[in-house]
């Protein structure tokens, strides 16, 4: 029987909580896979779920510490330039509300936030971005009890 990754059960909590943030739609993966088409959609505002660095620490007893950075990129469009950063902040606001708030319900794993880089558009651009990282700390089987 294979066993399932950790790290899925507990990307699927992370993403259920930001799906939850009214209007904004939740994709994994890369911005450059999807920024075409949530453009052509009208799928903005938006948050990418992309991996970063996985960390694991030394195994004991067939199972691990891992420390898994998720890169988040939040997105809005720019057909309001007033109004772009204060949508950002809260986009951003919202994201780490919704991690951080109910990371003490995600039973699987801890959450630590990043810090945040805002991504301001060239002129014609059609979509701002902030990226932030935060880090999952969860413990890897990698066999069956």
């Amino acid at each position: 029987m294979n066993q399932i990754p950790a790290i899925h059960a507990v990307m699927r909590e992370i993403e259920d909580k930001l799906t939850a943030i009214p209007g904004a739609y939740v994709r994994t993966g890369f911005v450059q896979q999807h920024i075409k088409n949530l453009i052509k959609d009208k799928q903005l505002p938006a948050l990418v779920l992309q991996p970063g660095n996985d960390l694991p620490a030394q195994a004991i007893n067939d199972a691990t510490k891992i420390s898994r950075e998720i890169n988040v990129a939040a997105l809005v469009d720019t057909r309001d330039k007033d109004t772009v950063i204060s949508r950002l902040d809260d986009l951003l606001y919202q994201m780490r509300s919704a991690i951080y708030v109910g990371h003490e319900e995600t039973a699987k794993a801890s959450v630590a936030l990043g810090p945040a880089k805002f991504d301001y558009p060239d002129p014609g651009e059609q979509v701002a971005l902030v990226e932030t990282v935060f880090t999952l700390n969860y413990q890897e089987k990698w066999r069956e009890e």
